[in-house]
């Protein structure tokens, strides 16, 4: 199947792209294989995994299929979701340093379907934002996942890297996501700084008027 997809590609009949924020080559699909993308190592089995093999079949016959996964950063605190995901993380004493969307679509004769769970989970590289660098800093990925009966689960990812300036985590579902933290002094305040901090003086406010 490998070889197969390869071959695709090579064509131009498979089109692969991957638009991540937190890579300092935001789209490394424009200069190299998608089987060879550092900030996503399995990308190549992921793709396999989504297309059938009618779909491979007919992409090296010449019928176009386009696969997307974005990665962008999202920090104006919107939805009932960030929301709840910021509250989490104070109740977990952690701070929430960025939001961001992770999208996978999958583009084939002229309909376009949003992949939502993998069979095979995906791992994603983010590398810190300066603004939330911190030595000895501990980070955690929160999830908030759409299930299809309209529930949100919301689930703690761990950080498998051993970088520093670096977080990997591994993912079957595509949703909104947190980079929480505990520990450490930034080197710079950004917006979720104040945001955490209003957050907790209301908690403090609410627990003395009680």
């Amino acid at each position: 199947d490998r070889l197969l997809l390869e071959k695709a590609a090579q064509n131009q009949f498979l089109a692969v792209s991957v638009n991540n924020d937190y890579s300092s080559t935001v789209r490394e699909t424009e200069t190299q294989s998608y089987f060879e993308v550092a900030s996503i190592p399995n990308l190549g089995d992921v793709v396999d995994s989504i297309l059938t093999e009618e779909e491979k079949i007919a992409c090296l016959k010449g019928n176009p299929i386009q696969v997307n996964m974005n990665i962008f950063a999202n920090n104006q605190l919107q939805t009932d979701d960030d929301k709840e995901m910021l509250n989490l993380a104070v109740k977990n004493h952690m701070s929430v340093g960025n939001f961001f969307e992770a999208v996978l679509m999958k583009s084939d004769s002229g309909r376009t379907e949003n992949i939502t769970e993998l069979a095979v989970p995906m791992q994603i590289l983010l590398e810190i934002p300066t603004n939330i660098k911190a030595e000895g800093r501990e980070f955690k990925i929160l999830r908030a996942h759409k299930t299809a009966d309209g529930k949100t689960e919301y689930e703690f990812l761990d950080n498998e890297s051993t970088d520093s300036d670096k977080i990997v985590f591994t993912t079957d579902r595509f949703s909104s996501y947190a980079i929480c933290y505990r520990g450490g002094t930034s080197q710079g305040t950004n917006f979720m700084t104040v945001i955490n901090f209003i957050v907790i003086s209301l908690l403090i406010l609410v627990i003395l008027i009680i």
